[in-house]
């Protein structure tokens, strides 16, 4: 009897986890005749295909967009000393932003310019073919990894002269954008600055003009001086005042005095004064003496009625008549018409003449310090009404200055912008510069490659047709539904194969086939793995 021995071990069946690719390689097995067959005309397709496309002509040229030195690029960029305050720049002020400058080279409003004259050969030419067939990037360092300042350009085509026609125009167009674009960019600054430059200039002379006025108004110049000039002055004013004030009142303390002593206004006292020294009342007053004297000499020895007292007596009466108009006329010009006081005809002895003199001399002192005090109330007055107004020209002054500066500051920064943008301008007449040339790519014979899509239709083909393949025989075993191994089984469903059936084309061998167990326990232990593997479906 054969014997059949069972696996000790119990072992349960758990779905795998992650990507099974068994299915797919047990499908490509039992079916590769059907999945190699498919490929095979899927690829004879691709190349029967392949043979009837045109070839491929590609070219490009290159363009150095950015010095590469950074004194070329000073000398090229002359506006990074000015906003850099003079200091050297360092390299990341001439980094060009490659993306954005790529952008811009393959945008409409370029390309247009490029397919415009093209169509003048080609018309049917268009903007959509150059935007799939261009191709502008930056080249790349392949010993090194590091970007460099070059833009390779190239374009792919089936008609070489077309391909070498847009190669040239290209170039050319982006020659004529990298002048144009910077020169205009810059025109347009200065044309700019040009016309701010009137309405700076006419605001500046407007401010100067307010400012100009505003002093004239005020007659002062400038806050810091005036001010402290007007200090000065209020200073100034405050201790002649205080000095006049002082003095004048001494003076009229000593004028009070000399009256008390002379018994006599100033008026009189001068009066007075002019009749003691002047010369025609003093002979009058002199002959009046002698003719008294005469008359007390003859009126010893004669009557009053003879004859010589009565003819020294008309004498007398005579200089009295002349005196007392001389008196009136001397008078009459210092008193102005007032009562005539009696002292003032009494002659004045020296003493006195020296008191008059000196009361004069004081009145005319009271006088003069009056004049001069009122002036300094009146100049007092003026300063103060400068003082309160002085706030008001220090504002108005500082806002106009103020102004002033800031329009001043601008019209001289866009002066200095116009100047930098036109040396600028000069220095920007060099356009991007052409390191390689136009042309097609050529074998060492000198004549045009040409790239054939063949092969690349084959591999297509051959990849099409596996997964085309592949495909179908995977939807066939779907729709089919059949278990053909085991494994297919234990996949399909998450259950414990409980035993496997062997297959065998004599049925005749297993009839009396049983299993032999070494003793019961191995028995027991053979049904007890069962039943566990039958309680777990």
């Amino acid at each position: 009897m054969q014997q059949i021995t069972l696996n000790e071990q119990d072992e349960l069946n758990t779905p795998q986890k992650g990507l099974n690719l068994g299915p797919l390689l047990r499908i490509a097995r039992r079916q590769a005749m059907v999945v190699a067959g498919i490929a095979g005309l899927v690829t004879v397709a691709a190349t029967f295909l392949s043979s009837k496309s045109p070839s491929t002509y590609s070219g490009n040229f290159q363009l150095l967009v950015e010095p590469v030195t950074s004194a070329a690029a000073i000398s090229t960029e002359p506006m990074t000393l000015t906003r850099g305050q003079g200091r050297i720049p360092g390299a990341g002020n001439f980094e060009l932003d490659y993306a954005t400058q790529i952008k811009i080279l393959t945008s409409p409003e370029i390309l247009s310019k490029i397919v415009n004259k093209i169509k003048f050969q080609y018309p049917d030419f268009t903007i959509g073919v150059l935007q799939y067939y261009l191709k502008v990037e930056r080249l790349e360092e392949e010993s090194q990894g590091e970007d460099t300042k070059i833009l390779s350009v190239t374009y792919s085509g089936t008609d070489e002269k077309l391909v070498e026609l847009v190669l040239e125009t290209t170039a050319e167009e982006y020659e004529k954008y990298s002048l144009e674009d910077r020169t205009t960019r810059i025109g347009q600054g200065v044309k700019f600055i040009n016309d701010q430059l009137p309405e700076l200039q006419n605001r500046v002379k407007s401010i100067q003009g307010k400012l100009q006025n505003l002093q004239q108004q005020y007659q002062l110049i400038e806050p810091q001086f005036d001010g402290q000039q007007l200090s000065d002055r209020v200073r100034k004013i405050s201790d002649q005042t205080r000095d006049t004030t002082r003095q004048l009142q001494e003076l009229i303390n000593l004028k009070n005095s000399l009256q008390r002593q002379l018994k006599l206004s100033p008026t009189e006292a001068l009066a007075s004064s002019a009749l003691s020294e002047d010369p025609n009342y003093q002979k009058l007053l002199a002959d009046l003496k002698e003719i008294e004297s005469k008359i007390a000499i003859q009126s010893a020895r004669f009557q009053p009625e003879s004859p010589n007292i009565q003819t020294l007596l008309e004498q007398r009466q005579n200089l009295e008549n002349l005196l007392n108009r001389e008196v009136q006329r001397i008078l009459g010009q210092n008193l102005g018409g007032q009562p005539i006081n009696p002292r003032v005809r009494t002659l004045q002895n020296p003493i006195r003449l020296q008191l008059i003199q000196q009361l004069v001399d004081t009145t005319n002192q009271i006088e003069v310090l009056q004049v001069r005090n009122q002036a300094l109330i009146q100049t007092k007055n003026t300063v103060d009404r400068e003082v309160q107004e002085f706030p008001i020209f220090v504002r108005e002054y500082n806002d106009l200055q103020r102004q002033l500066q800031i329009a001043t500051q601008t019209l001289n920064q866009l002066e200095t912008q116009k100047e930098t943008l036109q040396v600028e301008k000069a220095q920007r007449e060099v356009p991007w510069e052409i390191v390689s040339q136009p042309q097609l790519l050529r074998d060492p014979t000198g004549q045009p490659i040409a790239e054939s899509s063949q092969n690349k239709l084959i591999l297509l083909g051959v990849m099409g047709g596996l997964s085309l393949g592949m495909g179908t025989v995977l939807l066939y075993d779907k729709y089919r539904n059949i278990f053909y191994e085991i494994k297919d089984i234990e996949e399909g469903h998450n259950l414990p194969v409980l035993g496997e059936i062997p297959f065998s084309k004599n049925p005749e061998l297993f009839n009396n086939l049983s299993v032999d167990y070494d003793n019961d326990e191995d028995r027991i232990s053979e049904d007890s793995r069962f039943q566990k593997a039958f309680d777990s479906l």
